[in-house]
């Protein structure tokens, strides 16, 4: 899970890829499915969308906080300075 806290909420809620999609105007839930897997990112204004109209108790901070250990697997680091 990138986003853990995202992922039990909607769980718990009983809150579908669909739903989501849908308020955030996308044609398919592949696009928030994307998103979520950390394929591809999240706007500002769609973390606001999913925050306000389904989990308004948690900050955007607190819902989108990423797995470390998730994270850390995708992002690769290189610097060609140091050998």
């Amino acid at each position: 899970m990138i986003f853990p806290i995202l992922e039990q909420e909607m769980f718990k809620n009983k809150i579908t890829n669909v739903m989501i999609a849908k308020k955030l105007g996308h044609k398919t839930s592949k696009t928030f499915s994307n998103k979520k897997l950390g394929k591809t990112e999240f706007t500002r204004e769609e973390m606001l969308t999913i925050r306000n109209e389904f989990f308004p108790k948690y900050s955007l901070e607190e819902l989108f906080k990423k797995n470390e250990s998730m994270s850390s697997r995708q992002t690769v680091n290189i610097d060609p300075c140091h050998d």
